[in-house]
């Protein structure tokens, strides 16, 4: 696989992570990028159920 293949496929999977991000409620910056991603996460509001 092409250097640029793999980059488009990261580009591709950050964007899926920030429609899941949007899907759960959390906020979603301007800027879609892997630096912004773990500040995304956090603001999901947790359900509080526990994880077995």
């Amino acid at each position: 696989m092409a250097i640029s293949d793999k980059i488009t496929q990261l580009n591709n999977d950050l964007l899926a992570a920030y429609d899941k991000i949007d899907e759960k409620g959390g906020t979603v910056p301007a800027d879609k990028n892997s630096n912004n991603l773990a500040a995304a996460i956090a603001t999901i509001e947790g359900g509080g159920g526990e994880i077995i």
